[in-house]
């Protein structure tokens, strides 16, 4: 029996592809897909430099956190940031346990 997370209520539904969504379904995370992702976000760290455009640490986390949300919702990151703040504030302390 695997564990998953009870999906996390919308106050403000959201439309996605023709679909409105009351409620976002949430899947674990699993530990090779967090160390993928931290992988390639690291490398783009350290790629943006030598293009004259170096990644802000406050970036970085925006970057990581959008990812790892979309990641879990199976939302694309633009649908993400199309959240209303209360449930979008509610998601990311989810997508943080």
């Amino acid at each position: 029996m695997s564990w998953k997370p009870a999906p996390h209520p919308l106050r403000w539904p959201l439309t996605v592809d023709d679909t409105t969504l009351a409620e976002l379904p949430l899947r674990p995370i699993l530990h090779g897909e967090h160390a993928e992702l931290m992988r390639r976000l690291d490398s783009l760290k350290s790629e943006r430099p030598a293009e004259g455009k170096p990644l802000e640490d406050i970036e970085f986390d925006e970057l990581a956190f959008l990812s790892l949300a979309s990641m879990t919702t199976g939302l694309k990151e633009g649908d993400v940031k199309r959240l209303k703040r209360p449930d979008f504030n509610g998601l990311a302390s989810r997508v943080l346990e």
